[in-house]
């Protein structure tokens, strides 16, 4: 839009014309940038309602008033985003006589804003150590979990030797399942619960440890990025927009602190309950009184009488009758613990004012893009050559 708007002039030989009847080169300067900037307008306007047509009709969404509010903001900067090249091809304009000499010198100078210093800055924080700190940490806690199932699974074995069927993918990541439990079997349960927790939470711990240590480095690094950022505007305004949109790392810390005191809501829930000793937590009580005699006769027999019940059993009637048993009682709704009480998991929203106070360097970057390049544009322009 601004490659020839000063050059163009002079190759027609309109801007001594325009300067002839008295037309300031301040004025001039201006009525060009604001010509431009206001050609923008039903581009950038057309295209937000486009796709906010489209995000409302098929993404079912509900847009608040917060939301809307974000959008506006998100349309001003964008108009401050193309004001900043709209400048900058003043700028080059005046600095040119040829309109082509001006064209090529504006590409080039998109090509390093938007792709080459972009791209160079992404490289950089390659070299930052990003990928190796994430292979150690993903090293570290396989390592750490790997140890603690070990000591996990010593604590579960004697349950899984009274259980009738048992299956456990990973005890850390809460995925433990027993179908059938035999009296004897919940009340061993219960008891080793507070082994069971210690055993976690000191797990948890030093999860938390290497997790927290690896985080602290990635957050300075993160910040020395987004600082050397700066020098593109189009990074420069990716980072206003993650923070607008509540994707930056602010959010993620944010989050975070949100679901730690989820996590106390849950603790004090469970306690309502009972506690983690409760036995409603492990089992509820068989609508089948043969499927409780079956299950404590069970509980009595050695390893290698259970095998050998098991391969007399297959394939009986007696086999189908405990698994017809098994599979009712655990899909009956009268088995299912009520946690309709139990407090959802709806964090607070970051307010705009955080939001814009997370990014305001970058906003002001580039205000004062727009405005430098402007000024410098407008330097130029006062001792421009128009014959």
């Amino acid at each position: 839009l601004a490659f020839d708007a000063i050059c163009g002039e002079k190759e027609k030989g309109s801007l001594r014309l325009i300067m002839a009847n008295g037309v300031g080169r301040a004025r001039l300067l201006a009525a060009k940038f604001i010509g431009c900037l206001a050609a923008l307008v039903p581009i950038i306007v057309t295209g937000f309602i486009v796709s906010l047509l489209v995000f409302i009709s098929f993404g079912n969404a509900d847009l608040s008033s917060d939301d809307w509010i974000r959008l506006t903001i998100l349309v001003f900067l964008i108009f401050i985003y193309g004001a900043i090249f709209i400048a900058v091809g003043l700028l080059i304009s005046s600095l040119t006589h040829r309109s082509a000499v001006s064209l090529v010198v504006c590409m080039i100078v998109l090509i390093v804003w938007v792709v080459i210093l972009p791209s160079g800055v992404s490289f950089l924080s390659m070299g930052l150590g990003f990928e190796e700190e994430l292979k150690t940490l993903e090293r570290n806690i396989r390592e750490l979990s790997d140890e603690y199932k070990v000591k996990e699974r010593w604590l579960y074995m004697p349950i899984s030797m009274s259980s009738f069927i048992f299956s456990m993918d990973s005890v850390l990541e809460g995925r433990l399942h027993f179908k059938a439990l035999s009296e004897k079997a919940v009340d061993m349960l219960a008891a080793i619960v507070p082994q069971i927790l210690s055993l976690n939470q000191e797990y948890a711990q030093k999860r938390f440890e290497i997790e927290s240590g690896i985080l602290e480095r990635r957050l300075e690094k993160i910040g020395l990025n987004r600082t050397l950022q700066l020098i593109s505007p189009s990074s420069t305004l990716a980072n206003v927009v993650y923070a607008l949109t509540i994707t930056d790392t602010s959010a993620y810390l944010h989050f975070v602190d949100q679901a730690r005191r989820y996590k106390q809501e849950l603790e004090n829930f469970i306690a309502g309950k009972g506690g983690r000793t409760s036995r409603r937590w492990f089992t509820d009580q068989p609508v089948d009184a043969s499927y409780v005699d079956y299950l404590n006769e069970w509980d009595s027999l050695s390893f290698a009488e259970r095998m050998n019940q098991l391969g007399n059993l297959y394939g009986t009637p007696e086999y189908e009758r405990m698994r017809e048993l098994i599979s009712v009682d655990m899909n009956s709704p009268s088995r299912r613990l009520d946690l309709n009480d139990m407090p959802g998991f709806e964090p607070a929203q970051i307010p705009i004012q955080t939001s814009l106070a997370s990014s305001l360097w970058e906003i002001l970057f580039l205000v004062v893009y727009a405005a430098l390049a402007l000024a410098v544009a407008l330097i130029r322009m006062m001792v421009y050559d128009v014959r």
